[in-house]
C-alpha cells in the first residue's frame, strides 16, 4: 500500500477510501486485498469488532457491521458501521499517539463526503430489499427529488420530491426522516450547487426552484449561476433577488446575444451609417462581453441554446 501523509490519510477517511501513512491507516474493510496489511493485529482487536468482521467475511452483514476502520499502530481506534454510526473500542488503553489519531479520525468520519454517505445508503437499501432506492446515477430519473437522511443514521435514506414551497418541502422531509435538519445526500437537477457543495441546504434548494420558476429556466441553471457567481455563499433569502438581477435571457448562442447587444446599444446602426460595420471586430467584442460583462450557462435540458446572466461585478 503506498504511504501518504497523515493529512492525505484523513482526506481519504472522509471519502471512506483506503490510505496509509505507516502508523495511521484508513481502510475499507471490504477491501480484502489490502486488509492483510492490518491483519497482524487481529489477535488484539476488540472482540466484538473482530467477530463482526469475521461474520462479514462469511457473508453476514448487518447494520452494525464495520464498513470502514481507522487503525493506529495496527489497532482499530474507531470505525464506521454499515448504518453510518461511528464506534470506538470500549475499555482499551490507547497510547497518546493512538488517542490523537482517534480524535483526528472521528473528526474526519463526522465530515464524510456526500458521495461516501451515499454509498452507505446504497448498501443499506440493497441489504434491506429496496433496490429502487439505490442511486443509479442517472440524474434525469431523479430531477427535483432529493435524498435525505437523519444525520444520526445517515445510511437510512429516503428520496423526497421538493419544489419551490419551502414549508411543504420541510414537511415532507420531516415526515420521511423524523428530523427538522436532515442530511441531504443527493440533489439531482440543481447544477453545480447540487454536484459540488460539500453540504446541501433545503432552504437553498427551494430558493433555486423559486428563482427557476420565476424565470422559466431549469433549477440547474440557477445552481450553476450560484456556483460561478456567489461561490455557494449566498443565503437562501438572497438567491431569488440576486438571480433576478443577474438574469438576462435565453439565446441561441453567444453570437446571438452579442448581436442583440450591438443592436440595443445602437452601435450596429451607427457603424452601418458610417459604412464601417464590416470592419468591426465582432469576435473580439463577443469575447469581451463573455469575459467581463456576462456569462453563458449551458441549457441542461438537452436543447440548444444558452442562458445569459450578468456577472456580479457589473
Amino acid at each position: 500500500m503506498p504511504t501518504f501523509t497523515i493529512s492525505d490519510v484523513l482526506h481519504a477517511v472522509r471519502r471512506l477510501e483506503t490510505a496509509s501513512s505507516g502508523r495511521l491507516i484508513g481502510i475499507d474493510l471490504a477491501d480484502t486485498w489490502r486488509r492483510p496489511t492490518v491483519s497482524r493485529g487481529v489477535t488484539g482487536w476488540p472482540a466484538k469488532f473482530a467477530a463482526l468482521v469475521a461474520m462479514a467475511d462469511d457473508g453476514t452483514i448487518c447494520g452494525e457491521t464495520p464498513k470502514y476502520a481507522v487503525f493506529s499502530d495496527q489497532f482499530p481506534v474507531c470505525w464506521i458501521t454499515h448504518d453510518g454510526v461511528i464506534v470506538t473500542p470500549d475499555g482499551t488503553a490507547l497510547s497518546p499517539m493512538q488517542v490523537r489519531h482517534q480524535r483526528q479520525a472521528i473528526e474526519a468520519l463526522r465530515d464524510l463526503a456526500r458521495y461516501a454517505i451515499g454509498r452507505l445508503a446504497d448498501l443499506h437499501a440493497a441489504r434491506n430489499g429496496r433496490p429502487d432506492d439505490v442511486d443509479n446515477g442517472h440524474w434525469a430519473d431523479r430531477a427535483g427529488v432529493i435524498r435525505v437522511a437523519d444525520p444520526s443514521v445517515p445510511a437510512r435514506a429516503w428520496w423526497v420530491p421538493i419544489d419551490a414551497d419551502r414549508d411543504e418541502a420541510h414537511r415532507r422531509v420531516r415526515e420521511a426522516t423524523g428530523v427538522d435538519e436532515p442530511l441531504i445526500l443527493t440533489a439531482y437537477g440543481y447544477g453545480a450547487y447540487g454536484r459540488a457543495s460539500h453540504r446541501l441546504h433545503l432552504d437553498v434548494l427551494c430558493a433555486l426552484n423559486t428563482a427557476a420558476d420565476r424565470h422559466d429556466v431549469p433549477a440547474a441553471v440557477v445552481g450553476d449561476w450560484l456556483s460561478s457567481e456567489a461561490g455557494f455563499a449566498a443565503s437562501a433569502a438572497e438567491i431569488v433577488y440576486q438571480f433576478a438581477q443577474a438574469y438576462v435571457g435565453t439565446f441561441d448562442h453567444e453570437r446571438h446575444y452579442t448581436a442583440v447587444r450591438l443592436a440595443e446599444s445602437g452601435w450596429e446602426q451607427a457603424l452601418r451609417d458610417l459604412g464601417a460595420f464590416e470592419f468591426f471586430d465582432t469576435d473580439k467584442f463577443n469575447r469581451h462581453l463573455f469575459t467581463y460583462d456576462v456569462r453563458a450557462i449551458a441549457n441542461p435540458t438537452g436543447m440548444r441554446g444558452i442562458i445569459v446572466c450578468r456577472r456580479r461585478s457589473q
